[in-house]
């Protein structure tokens, strides 16, 4: 990670300190089993949930020489830095978040609370992040987008519904070549450690951010109507994609979400001129 990426972390961010490879953690078994079992790394060195990093944190392997590669290391740390994510929750089960289900909390008794979840590896960088033929730390996020799943055209349970003439809907497959960003962009609004509650599915994040969901539910009516996309974030004027939308020098910009959606997608997956319903036994994809 550059390094003014990792200092701009350490100084903002608030993490729960997740031991390399964390939560992904196997130990593959020896031939002829071969099976995989679990072995989450759960432990910490030096940090702990909701510690504050500073410079000094960074890099998490030090090497006596740092302009060689192959210097004895001075010291050495498992844990990972990642973006700060959502607390555990559960989908359909309201009040507050759910215990962590891996115990990370802060306090005693009835003091504890839950910490907020991250990533189980290191964030990369986002610098020239466009230019990368796959993104995610195993390249997961295919260059061809499926317009579902990070998982390109090898999803083949990846569609999407398009009305026929006639008005019938009917499942089509998408394959967007060069958009590795787009098959990782799909991936984190339902992630139940960046943005989601477990098992939310990916219609509803949708259905929760259109004009018509938001006319018959009051509920959600109050909290879109003056919901302010990258509410937290200083957006500069002149930034190639979002200056036009900024509301420098306030944060956040100055478009609702449904607009930005219907920049981003051709009208034919917006602009239907009925109210299309898709039954809950059909099971949709998107």
């Amino acid at each position: 990670m550059p390094a003014v990426a990792w200092v701009t972390l350490a100084i903002t961010a608030l993490i729960i300190a997740a031991a390399a490879l964390g939560l992904l953690r196997v130990i593959f078994q020896q031939p002829p089993d071969g099976t995989v079992v679990p072995a989450a790394d759960l432990t910490f060195a030096k940090q702990g949930p909701n510690d504050t990093l500073s410079t000094s944190d960074f890099p998490l392997r030090k090497l006596i020489d740092p302009t060689n590669r192959e210097s004895a290391i001075y010291s050495d740390s498992n844990n990972v830095v990642s973006s700060q994510g959502v607390h555990h929750a559960i989908f359909g089960a309201g009040g507050r978040p759910a215990p962590d289900p891996d115990g990370f909390r802060v306090g005693q008794g009835s003091d504890a609370a839950n910490v907020r979840r991250v990533e189980p590896r290191n964030t990369p960088t986002m610098i020239n992040a466009v230019f990368n033929h796959r993104n995610f730390w195993d390249m997961r996020a295919q260059d061809i987008f499926n317009g579902v799943t990070p998982f390109g055209d090898r999803d083949p349970d990846a569609f999407l519904y398009v009305v026929e003439s006639i008005g019938n809907l009917v499942p089509v497959e998408i394959s967007i070549p060069l958009s590795s960003l787009a098959s990782q962009a799909i991936g984190p609004p339902t992630n139940k450690f960046e943005m989601s509650a477990d098992g939310r599915p990916f219609p509803i994040v949708g259905r929760e951010l259109t004009l018509e969901l938001r006319k018959r539910h009051r509920f959600l009516a109050r909290r879109l109507r003056t919901a302010v996309p990258l509410a937290g974030q200083l957006v500069h004027p002149t930034d190639s994609v979002l200056g036009p939308y900024s509301r420098w020098p306030q944060r956040g910009l100055k478009v609702d979400y449904e607009t930005l959606i219907h920049r981003a997608f051709k009208p034919k997956w917006w602009a239907a001129a009925k109210l299309i319903r898709v039954p809950r036994t059909a099971r949709p994809r998107s």
